[in-house]
């Protein structure tokens, strides 16, 4: 799933304004956090990301982004394999353009 609204609001008691809020800030941190994890692995990087990555784990476990998760934490775990990371950086990208319709 790309974003447990359901969960996500559960979380939260159900509170639109928290909601609203933390949505806006994703809407404004997640571009920044993926540009930052693109520009890593096109120098790779791979301290830079791995630390970019875990920040973007630590937000799709608050925000339950779901798939945004589990790429997060399969770069961490190959970060060895630079096919596989290049391939988890694009789902990234890709997964945020999803989740930002839906929110």
């Amino acid at each position: 799933m790309h974003f447990n609204k359901e969960a996500f609001l559960a979380k939260i008691d159900y509170n639109q304004t928290v909601y609203k809020s933390l949505t806006e800030l994703a809407i404004s941190e997640y571009p920044v956090l993926i540009q930052k994890l693109l520009k890593a692995f096109e120098v790779y990087d791979k301290n830079e990301i791995i630390s970019v990555a875990h920040k973007i784990k630590g937000g799709a476990l608050s925000m339950e982004f779901e798939k945004m998760l589990e790429y997060a934490q399969e770069i961490e775990k190959n970060i060895e394999h630079k096919d596989i990371v290049a391939k988890l950086c694009r789902n990234i990208h890709d997964e945020w353009q999803k989740i930002e319709e839906l929110i």
